[in-house]
């Protein structure tokens, strides 16, 4: 990677203290957040690293070796916070 044209975001020092307040507002949080800085730079999140992880399966099946071949967990490191449903905006 490199340092002056990519960066990162911790945000679960964000998301933890909002779930309590409601459940859904961790993910309505984070879909805001990213859809804001969609607008000025590319977002590598989830759904792209969950799209990511499905092309290389596909690569690797018919590869010989491809029991041996290691993809992330992208399910089981995604917050479970972050798979609900987000709010609605609209009132």
């Amino acid at each position: 990677m490199d340092p002056d044209s990519a960066a990162f975001v911790v945000l679960k020092p964000v998301l933890a203290p909002l779930e309590p307040i409601h459940s859904r507002l961790p993910a309505t949080f984070f879909n805001q957040f990213v859809g804001s800085l969609h607008r000025w730079v590319r977002v590598y999140e989830y759904d792209d690293a969950g799209e990511r992880v499905e092309v290389l399966r596909e690569w690797y099946e018919g590869d010989e070796d491809a029991e041996q071949c290691e993809v992330p967990d992208i399910e089981g490191c995604t917050p479970k916070c972050l798979k609900e449903q987000p709010m609605s905006l609209e009132h």
